[in-house]
């Protein structure tokens, strides 16, 4: 059907096993957790309408953003209407903690658009605040998220952005 889920998944899969989930002692006697992760549904942004999206640590401050939508297409932007639109962000993430409730993001990545059988790829990043309850682990997040259809990225850039709810853990 579609050529690309192979490549997909197996990126995925080996991006899985460079993560780190455990506990590294320090000099001191507290433990400093390098996996963080947080899901988060996000209105707008990578994920174009919306996305629901989780993030996993591949090493301090830096995180694999996997996301996905699913939902109908109005007649007017396609003319087969019956098929469902589905979107998948993908991006490698860069975190800079400014202090304990606001961390500064940026990301590269793709954004993978299903209709039907047919499929189209667009070349997207992340630039964003997040704003972090330190004791809960909950956050806002405002994003700006440019993105191109094809390689040529300057002349054919979007402009776009996106809002996020979630929580790390």
């Amino acid at each position: 059907m579609i050529k690309i889920f192979p490549l997909l998944i197996s990126i995925l899969l080996l991006t899985s096993t460079l993560t780190y989930a455990q506990h590294v002692k320090t000099s001191g006697a507290k433990d400093v957790a390098f996996a963080k992760n947080s899901v988060y549904f996000e209105l707008l942004g990578n994920g174009f309408l919306y996305s629901i999206n989780i993030e996993q640590a591949l090493r301090k401050n830096l995180y694999l953003r996997l996301g996905a939508s699913y939902g109908p297409v109005d007649n007017h932007i396609n003319q087969r209407h019956s098929n469902p639109l589905v979107t998948i962000p993908v991006l490698i993430n860069r975190h800079l903690k400014l202090n304990k409730t606001i961390k500064l993001e940026a990301g590269l990545g793709t954004t993978l658009v299903l209709f039907g059988d047919d499929a189209d790829i667009y070349f997207t990043s992340s630039i964003g605040t997040k704003f972090l309850d330190a004791k809960t682990g909950q956050f806002f997040k405002v994003s700006f998220t440019p993105y191109s259809r094809n390689m040529d990225l300057l002349s054919n850039m979007k402009l776009y952005f996106g809002l996020s709810f979630g929580k790390e853990f």
